[in-house]
């Protein structure tokens, strides 16, 4: 057996030295990668712990066979884990550290897209109220149930491709009175 096939063995058993040994051989380049990278050592610490985390559940499938080194694997997955870290922080570059010729564009506050979400649903249950009841009733049924055309034939005592063409038919008149009466192309 390896050295690297022993230490993903122990790493699944959980052996204290087997972590020790992750640590000395992989916290350097995900600390370089982190650090070069905007973060900090509190996020560094976050990161290699989930990396190994992630490492050892990846280890634990069943499926999986280790074809890179620990420190391959766990570089891959620190920086996976840094790179979602980074988008949930919705992190900002500030305008200087742009390249030449690029410049930011403004991103929409978060109350401003969920004013413009909640404006949108109200817009569009007003539209589905104007519609006559069997139109309403499938594109409900569709869209916001999750039924087939299959399951809204068989509610309505019609084939499934007739149901089909209805819906397509619905969703059409739904998104012209959306245009007309709300002025939203959808």
């Amino acid at each position: 057996m390896s050295n690297q096939q022993d230490l993903f063995r122990r790493l699944i058993e959980e052996e204290e030295a087997a972590f020790k040994e992750v640590y000395r051989i992989a916290y350097r380049p995900v600390a370089s990668y982190v650090k070069n990278n905007g973060g900090k050592e509190e996020d560094l610490q976050d990161v290699f712990q989930d990396g190994l985390i992630g490492l050892i559940k990846l280890l634990r499938k069943p499926s999986f066979v280790a074809t890179a080194s620990v420190t391959t694997l766990m570089f891959s997955i620190c920086r996976n884990t840094w790179l979602k870290m980074l988008r949930r922080k919705g992190r900002e570059i500030p305008a200087e550290e742009f390249p030449p010729g690029i410049q930011p564009i403004e991103v929409p506050d978060l109350e401003d897209k969920e004013q413009q979400h909640t404006e949108t649903y109200q817009s569009v249950e007003a539209a589905l109220d104007i519609m006559n009841g069997d139109c309403k009733t499938i594109v409900l049924k569709a869209h916001y149930e999750g039924k087939s055309a299959a399951e809204i034939g068989q509610l309505f005592d019609i084939a499934e491709g007739t149901a089909r063409v209805r819906l397509f038919r619905c969703m059409n008149k739904l998104r012209k009175i959306l245009k007309e009466k709300f002025n939203l192309d959808l």
